[in-house]
């Protein structure tokens, strides 16, 4: 299923793209459907920022995902490689549960607007394929797999929307620090 959200921030492309690459856990306050997060890993390799998260999410989970879900399946390890050439971070998402019934993968696009505004265009494919786990009864797997796609894919939207907002007040709160 194709994802795609868009945000606007009004800062600077620079300033908003450097605050997502560099600052994301201080964001986590900032973010409703977030709990916590975790940096793995972060290196700089041939002039690309790579940085490894472990996510964990807070989403309300409905009746018919919670029946076979826990609700510690919204984990996530997110692999982020950071091209400030082009202003694009590339991502792969790897599930806690269920990894091989769940892929996920996309690109993070900062573009730069008049008036000092970014628009941050968030772009992705997700697949989820049920029948893929050993113990799912397969009668269930295909109408579980479409439910539970349509779900995460409608929660991307709004946390796009949430992570344009937290980066605004990060920034705001940032220029007010430096007054």
């Amino acid at each position: 299923m194709r994802i795609e959200a868009d945000a606007l921030v009004p800062f600077p492309r620079d300033r908003v793209f450097a605050a997502y690459r560099d600052h994301a856990p201080e964001l986590v306050d900032m973010l409703p459907n977030i709990r916590s997060v975790e940096v793995r890993d972060r290196k700089t390799v041939d002039g690309f920022v790579h940085v490894t998260y472990l996510w964990h999410g807070a989403l309300p989970i409905p009746p018919a995902i919670a029946s076979v879900f826990p609700e510690n399946a919204f984990s996530w390890t997110d692999r982020l490689r950071w091209d400030d050439t082009r202003w694009l971070s590339e991502f792969t998402v790897e599930a806690q549960v269920l990894k091989e019934a769940i892929s996920c993968s996309g690109s993070t696009r900062f573009i730069d607007l008049p008036h000092d505004r970014t628009r941050i265009e968030f772009r992705g494919n997700l697949a989820i394929d049920l029948k893929r786990v050993r113990a799912m009864p397969e009668f269930l797997a295909g109408s579980l797999s479409a439910l539970f796609e349509r779900f995460v894919v409608r929660q991307i939207s709004p946390n796009v929307t949430a992570i344009g907002d937290a980066l605004t007040r990060y920034l705001e709160r940032s220029d007010a620090q430096t007054i």
